[in-house]
C-alpha cells in the first residue's frame, strides 16, 4: 500500500483491513490468498470475515481458513506497506514459501506505484493492475485527463507547482481572475481528502476592495494548519507538488450540492466496465462514507463522463480499478444539474470496497435492486469486543438476514480497541429501509461518525433523494408550494 498518509497510524490499519473484502476470491476453491499487512489483525476480525463468506458461499469457514495465509510486517510506523515488506527479508521469504505457483499468482496492492513494482519483481509476480503508467491518478493528471476527454472541470491550474510562494501567486491570480470566495489547494498525490487545504476569502473581501497578497499568505497558512503543521505542508508541496482549483459554491443557500462518484475497471484487453455509482458523504474535504446507488437525476451524465475519462486513461495504458469523483449542484427552481469532475483515483476506492462487500453477501441478480449506506469510523456507545458487537446487533434486531439480503454488516474493526470505532454497512431493498436501519443503529448502538480520526462530528444526512425533491419543488415568495 504505497501511499503517503497525512493522518494517524490507526487509519493505516483501517485502509489495510478494507482489503479483507478480497477474501471473496476464496469462493474459488482452487484459490489461495496470502494477506500481508503492517500489524497482525485480531483473530476475531478474521473469524467474522470468514463466517460471513461461509454464509455467503454455503461453505465452512474452516475450509476457507485453510486457503488463507496471514502474514505481517510487525511494523506500525506510518509508512507504506511495500516499503516495510522490502526491508523485511524474513517476511519476503515467508511470502515466497507460500506462493505455490508464481506463474499463476498475481499481486493486488492499494495503489500500484514504482515501489510496489519492486516488491512484485522481487517476488516474481504479476500485478493485477499491470505496470503503472506515469502520474495520471494525481490531481494534476486528473485535470489533464478531464480536459482531454471533454469533461468539465473547475477553473484552476493544470500543472503542479512546487513551492509555497508559487502557490500563493497562483491563488492570488485565480481569485483576481474569477472573483471566487474560496480556493482549494490539493497536494498532487493526496488521497481521501488528505492533503486538501481550503483557502477561504469570505469576510476578507468587501465591496470593490481587492484581496492583497498578504491576505493570501495568511489565509493559506491558516488553512494548511487546520490539516498539518505549516512546515510539513511546505515540505510536502516541495516534494510532490500541489495544484489549486476554484471551489464551486452554490449561488443560493438552499441549493443542493452532492459529490457522487463512479467506479470503473479497465481490463488487460482494454475493455472498460462500469462497476457502480455512489453518493459520497463528505465533511468539508474528508470522506465519511457513501450511499449506493447515485441519484438517477444525473446518473447517466456522470456515467458518460466516467466512460470518457476511462477511455482516455486506457489509451495511455492505464489498467485496473479506478474511481471518478464529481460535484453536482442544483439551484432552487432549476431542473438542470451543473456537473464538474473533481478527480480520478487510480486505485481500489473506499466506494469500491463497499460495492465488493455487497457483491459478497447478495445474489448477483439482485445487486442492482439493493441500496446501502456505508458509514466510516462510527463511535460506539459502549466499548465492545468484536464478538460482543455481533451479539449486540442480534439483540437489537439489526443482524444481517441472509435470506432477504438486508441488515447490518461491519466492514472494519481496526479502530475498535484504540478509539471504540467501527465501519458499518446498512443494506436494504429501498432507501427508506436503509435510512431506518441507519437510524436504529445510530440511536441504539452508536454516537456519531467522526471521519478518519479527526474528531469531526457530523450528523449523517437525510436521504439525498429527499434533498433533491425539496430543491426541485417550485415555491412562491412566501415559500408556498406551487402546482
Amino acid at each position: 500500500m504505497s501511499v503517503k498518509f497525512y493522518e494517524t497510524k490507526g487509519f493505516t490499519s483501517i485502509h489495510e483491513e478494507r482489503h479483507l473484502v478480497m477474501l471473496n476470491l476464496l469462493k474459488n476453491k482452487n484459490c489461495r490468498v496470502i494477506f500481508v499487512n503492517s500489524t497482525p489483525l485480531e483473530a476475531d476480525i478474521i473469524k467474522y470475515r470468514l463466517q460471513m463468506y461461509a454464509n455467503a458461499y454455503g461453505d465452512h469457514d474452516q475450509d476457507l481458513q485453510k486457503r488463507l495465509i496471514l502474514l505481517s510486517a510487525d511494523d506500525d510506523s506510518n509508512r507504506c506497506l511495500a516499503e516495510k515488506i522490502l526491508e523485511n527479508e524474513p517476511l519476503m521469504d515467508d511470502i515466497r514459501r507460500n506462493i505455490r505457483n508464481p506463474d499463476k499468482a498475481i499481486m493486488l496492492s492499494y495503489i500500484c506505484n514504482p515501489i510496489d513494482e519492486i516488491v512484485r519483481d522481487k517476488l516474481g509476480l504479476r500485478n493485477w493492475f499491470g505496470s503503472p503508467p506515469s502520474n495520471w491518478g494525481s490531481k494534476s493528471g486528473s485535470r489533464q485527463i478531464f480536459q482531454e476527454s471533454g469533461v468539465p472541470i473547475a477553473p484552476g491550474i493544470m500543472e503542479p507547482v512546487f513551492s509555497v510562494s508559487a502557490l500563493e501567486d497562483a491563488i492570488y491570480s485565480l481569485q483576481r481572475t474569477t472573483g471566487t470566495q474560496r480556493v482549494i489547494v490539493k497536494l498532487d498525490d493526496g488521497s481521501g481528502g488528505y492533503g486538501n487545504v481550503v483557502v477561504d476569502f469570505r469576510g476578507r473581501i468587501k465591496g470593490e476592495e481587492e484581496l492583497s497578497m498578504a491576505d493570501v499568505k495568511a489565509l493559506l497558512k491558516k488553512g494548511a494548519e487546520e490539516l498539518l503543521p505549516f512546515d510539513e505542508f511546505t515540505t510536502q508541496t516541495q516534494e510532490c507538488g500541489a495544484i489549486i482549483e476554484q471551489m464551486i459554491d452554490p449561488v443560493s443557500a438552499s441549493a443542493v450540492q452532492t459529490t457522487p462518484s463512479v467506479q470503473l475497471y479497465i481490463s488487460d484487453t482494454n475493455k472498460i466496465q462500469m462497476l457502480s455509482s455512489h453518493e459520497q458523504v463528505v465533511d468539508g474535504v474528508f470522506y465519511m462514507g457513501c450511499r449506493y446507488p447515485a441519484q438517477e437525476a444525473y446518473l447517466d451524465q456522470i456515467n458518460q463522463y466516467g466512460q470518457a475519462a476511462g477511455e482516455a486513461l486506457s489509451r495511455k495504458g492505464v489498467r485496473g480499478f479506478l474511481g471518478v469523483d464529481f460535484l453536482c449542484t442544483l439551484e432552487p427552481g432549476s431542473m438542470t444539474w451543473s456537473i464538474i469532475a473533481l478527480e480520478i483515483n487510480l486505485r481500489l476506492c473506499a466506494t469500491t470496497f463497499s460495492y465488493f462487500s455487497l457483491l459478497t453477501v447478495v445474489d448477483e441478480k439482485t445487486v442492482g435492486r439493493k441500496h446501502y449506506i456505508q458509514l466510516d469510523e462510527v463511535t460506539l456507545r459502549k466499548h465492545h469486543k468484536v464478538s460482543d458487537l455481533q451479539r449486540e446487533v442480534v439483540k437489537h434486531g439489526l443482524s444481517f438476514n441472509w435470506e432477504k439480503g438486508t441488515g447490518i454488516l461491519f466492514t472494519t474493526f481496526s479502530g475498535l480497541e484504540s478509539d471504540n470505532e467501527v465501519s458499518v454497512m446498512c443494506i436494504g431493498d429501498t432507501p427508506a429501509e436503509v435510512d431506518e436501519l441507519q437510524r436504529r443503529f445510530m440511536s441504539e448502538m452508536a454516537y456519531e461518525t467522526t471521519g478518519h480520526g479527526h474528531g469531526k462530528t457530523i450528523v449523517i444526512p437525510e436521504s439525498v433523494t429527499e434533498k433533491i425533491v425539496s430543491a426541485t419543488v417550485r415555491r412562491n415568495e412566501q415559500g408556498e408550494v406551487l402546482a
